[in-house]
């Protein structure tokens, strides 16, 4: 029986030791930059980027697809200010419901800088739908596709109604994760908070 008590723990410090050894070799314990063995990122003008403009640089470099075919980067968008996008799909109605809101909202503050972007999440097989239910709509803001959903997952959008706000640089400020009615006032408020004067 002390034999296998052993043998157990044995098989649970090893991996552990290794790990650590491991975790030594490649990050050693020394605080300057560029010594031997201190891992340096590429494009990086300073010695430690963080995490945080990493998904910053990542997030800009996103690119849309509007409705009518155009393409931008979701930079192009953070560089007038912040951004608000609100993901819907055309059997959403709750999504819908926020869209007619932000209209409303785009129509009485137009001339801040800050942009609203519509990303639609439907399948290629609903784009007849789309198109026609935005054309009804004539929205004052981008109208994107993201087919796959690969803009939605970008951060971590699960279920809809789902809008995210970021700030001019790409950070995200906010999540939303459902929408009633009167909901919009809160997220023209945080919009007009990051707009610049």
């Amino acid at each position: 029986m002390q034999r296998r008590l052993i043998r157990v723990r044995v098989r649970w410090i090893f991996p552990y030791a290794l790990a650590i050894a491991l975790g030594l070799a490649v990050y050693p314990a020394s605080s300057h930059p560029g010594e031997t063995g201190t891992p340096i990122l590429p494009d990086s003008s300073s010695s430690s980027v963080s995490t945080t403009t990493v998904q910053q640089r990542a997030c800009a470099g996103l690119k849309l697809e509007s409705i009518d075919g155009r393409v931008s980067t979701l930079g192009d968008y953070l560089s007038r200010g912040p951004v608000y996008v609100n993901f819907w799909a055309i059997w959403c109605e709750p999504c819908k419901q926020e869209l007619r809101a932000l209209k409303k909202f785009v129509e009485e503050h137009g001339e801040e800088s800050f942009t609203i972007i519509a990303a639609n999440i439907d399948n290629p097989k609903s784009l007849a739908k789309v198109k026609a239910y935005v054309r009804s709509q004539s929205y004052a803001f981008p109208v994107i596709l993201d087919p796959n959903q690969q803009f939605f997952q970008f951060f971590n959008g699960q279920r809809l109604p789902f809008g995210i706000l970021l700030d001019g640089s790409g950070k995200v400020v906010t999540t939303r994760t459902s929408y009633l009615p009167g909901d919009e006032k809160e997220i023209g408020r945080e919009i007009l908070e990051l707009v610049e004067p």
